[in-house]
């Protein structure tokens, strides 16, 4: 179940809407509490009735785990629920919230694979497999990937960074989609075709066009 959201606001002595500024918003609740000890400590709210040993009351009430919010003068907190789509019960879906998410979900897909402009070309794009003696990672690479193509990658640069000796093995498949004049992705598009590969795939098939291997010895560079 997702957290509840506090929020923490200075007020006048009668909590007037108006007269609210937010403080402090979090699902974590120490911090709620530090932040209204904070406030008490330094004479801004107060806690049990008069200014008068605020904080003494506040660590007490805290230490007996009685809290309660009701006791704050100068101070406001609000608790609303970390709505999450996952967690029907955090969220009143009377409005159709889910259905609504779903939709914003569908016309961010929409407008993400429109972007590619898939219909007035075609991408070529490598899904390729990297093996070493203690480490495996598969990701995408513009282009058909050869190994200059590999090691200028930031996945395969991040992989070896640590690396010492080993025999690289590398497992490639490329793919073209779209229709048109081929070209490679850049970056961003790259990201794309990664978090929608399934629906590029529905709208305009995917084909592949080459599987190779290749295979080479690692050195790392020496520093003097």
């Amino acid at each position: 179940m997702a957290n509840d959201i506090y929020i923490l606001s200075a007020c006048d002595a009668w909590a007037g809407r108006d007269s609210m500024r937010i403080l402090c918003v979090t699902t974590d609740k120490m911090m709620l509490y530090a932040s209204i000890l904070a406030e008490i400590t330094h004479g801004n709210m107060e806690y049990g009735g008069n200014a008068k040993n605020s904080s003494t009351r506040f660590l007490l009430d805290y230490l007996s785990g009685e809290v309660s919010m009701d006791k704050i003068k100068y101070g406001f907190v609000q608790t609303c629920p970390n709505a999450q789509m996952n967690d029907p019960e955090s969220y009143d879906d009377t409005l159709g919230i889910g259905d609504a998410y779903e939709e914003l979900i569908n016309e961010k897909r929409i407008d993400a694979v429109a972007s590619l402009s898939l219909d007035d070309r075609s991408l070529i794009y490598s899904t390729v497999e990297v093996r070493t003696d203690h480490d495996y990672a598969c990701f995408l690479v513009p282009g058909i990937c050869d190994r200059d193509a590999l090691e200028q990658s930031d996945q395969y640069q991040e992989m070896m960074e640590e690396a010492d000796e080993t025999e690289v093995n590398v497992s490639v498949s490329a793919y073209s989609v779209g229709t048109g004049e081929s070209e490679s992705p850049d970056e961003d598009e790259l990201k794309l075709i990664e978090q929608y590969e399934d629906e590029i795939g529905e709208e305009y098939g995917i084909d592949q066009i080459l599987s190779d291997f290749f295979s080479f010895e690692y050195e790392p560079e020496e520093e003097y």
